[in-house]
């Protein structure tokens, strides 16, 4: 089986928002909730596009 890992974008902030309210309602083991992270599409998509701009990210995606 073979996986390919990819960073992701900035414009997958959505995705990120829905999947993070998704995780956050299945545990009480993280430090958010079902509420999400309590960014805004347009923070998370800064986050996200700061990742991108790591240095480190050539470690991480090949």
């Amino acid at each position: 089986m073979k996986f390919k890992v990819e960073l992701v974008q900035k414009e997958d902030a959505q995705a990120m928002l829905n999947y993070l309210k998704e995780v956050g309602s299945e545990t009480n083991f993280s430090l958010f909730g079902a509420e999400g992270v309590g960014l805004s599409i347009e923070e998370e998509m800064n986050v996200l596009d700061s990742f991108s701009k790591t240095p480190y990210k050539k470690n991480v995606c090949r």
